[in-house]
């Protein structure tokens, strides 16, 4: 990984950060997007919302729920920034639309790992992504790896856009 990836304050501690993708690596699994493709056109929908939905199987530290969901929130809401007429919802309390849930499944001081979830309104059946973790050797995670950690998953899941 090159230095460029991680955090100046992991950079500073010279902690040792591993992000992986289960499966594959993460640079060959990113996919940049086809020239004068409509966004959002594979979800079948008129443009709307899309729900974000943040889960923990597993416990996590005080907040750490929630700084991985805001990264995610951020990295989507970059994505389709210029799609007219979509946006992001963060826990709804009616998920409508396509639906990604964050399902982190391991959470300590230092790792993480998590995947992606989504539902089209055309699919009741959920898709599961990969799992990504983020692993820290000599020190532990800091909130400034979220947003790469975010990117990961969003570059290894197979979203509907």
């Amino acid at each position: 990984m090159s230095p460029g990836l991680l955090s100046p304050g992991l950079r500073a501690l010279g902690a040792s950060l591993c992000l992986a993708a289960e499966g594959f690596g993460m640079q060959a699994a990113a996919t940049p997007p086809t020239p004068g493709a409509t966004p959002g056109a594979t979800l079948g929908a008129t443009p709307g919302a899309i729900d974000l939905i943040c889960s923990a199987e597993v416990a996590t530290a005080p907040g750490q729920t929630d700084a991985i969901c805001a990264a995610v929130a951020l990295a989507l809401t970059a994505d389709i920034a210029d799609w007219p007429g979509w946006y992001l919802r963060r826990d709804p309390a009616d998920p409508a639309g396509l639906t990604i849930t964050l399902v982190l499944t391991r959470a300590d001081a230092h790792s993480v790992t998590a995947h992606l979830s989504w539902r089209v309104p055309t699919d009741p059946v959920p898709t599961d992504g990969p799992a990504v973790s983020a692993q820290t050797v000599d020190a532990p995670l800091a909130a400034d790896i979220y947003p790469n950690f975010a990117r990961g998953l969003l570059q290894v899941s197979d979203l509907p856009f």
